[in-house]
């Protein structure tokens, strides 16, 4: 919807969330214009997939072979860890509240967190 409401040429559209040119090949193009604003569906907070953050035992944070899904850092043992159930994403205890706040869903996989 958003590219078929660009200020921009034919081919060319400016992406809503990071604001970078995306240039698409004719043939996508002509696929954006087929498609009628009433085609689109949002999906319902109902459709969407709940998870469960789950906190990694201290003794095995050392054995974490991945970095934080928000600020990609590795994990020193700083703070608590905690694993997606869902997808299986790491997240500091400090990023995974801010992550919270934010959006109350996994950044990685977008499952809705339980509280």
């Amino acid at each position: 919807m958003w590219a078929k409401k660009s200020e921009f040429k034919e081919n060319v559209f400016r992406c809503p969330f990071c604001f970078f040119l995306l240039v698409l090949s004719r043939s996508a193009a002509r696929l954006i214009e087929g498609i009628e604003d009433n085609d689109i569906k949002v999906l319902d907070q109902i459709d969407l997939k709940k998870t469960n953050m789950i906190e990694i035992h201290e003794t095995n944070i050392a054995q974490i072979d991945a970095s934080c899904s928000y600020c990609y850092n590795i994990f020193l043992g700083d703070y608590k860890v905690f694993k997606c159930g869902n997808c299986g994403s790491y997240y500091h205890e400090p990023c995974l509240k801010k992550m919270y706040n934010e959006m109350k869903a996994c950044r990685f996989c977008g499952a809705e967190i339980s509280s």
